[in-house]
């Protein structure tokens, strides 16, 4: 069984704007960008409701989408993936 390595690549939104990073651990880089698209996850609309006095409205909102930018990915060294793994626990905590 090949060697798992952690591989980092950003998230991008509708927009094309940056929005997050995140990475997957895999033998080889072309098995990485299979799991890193496996994540990605389409905009879509959905309705919810929200309580105004006595009355109840539906309202629409919007969750954007995710995708893999393939050109950030890349291979981590230690110390990158320690660092990494440091601040996802600064924002969860």
């Amino acid at each position: 069984m090949a060697k798992l390595k952690p591989f980092y690549f950003n998230w991008l939104d509708e927009a094309g704007t940056k929005c997050g990073w995140n990475y997957v651990w895999a033998p080889d880089k072309i098995k990485a960008i299979k799991l890193a698209r496996q994540k990605e996850r389409p905009a879509k609309d959905f309705v919810y409701q929200v309580r105004v006095g006595a009355t109840v409205e539906d309202r629409i909102g919007r969750a954007p989408g995710l995708w893999v930018n393939i050109g950030s990915l890349r291979e981590l060294t230690l110390d990158e993936l320690m660092e990494l793994e440091r601040l996802a626990n600064m924002m969860c905590n």
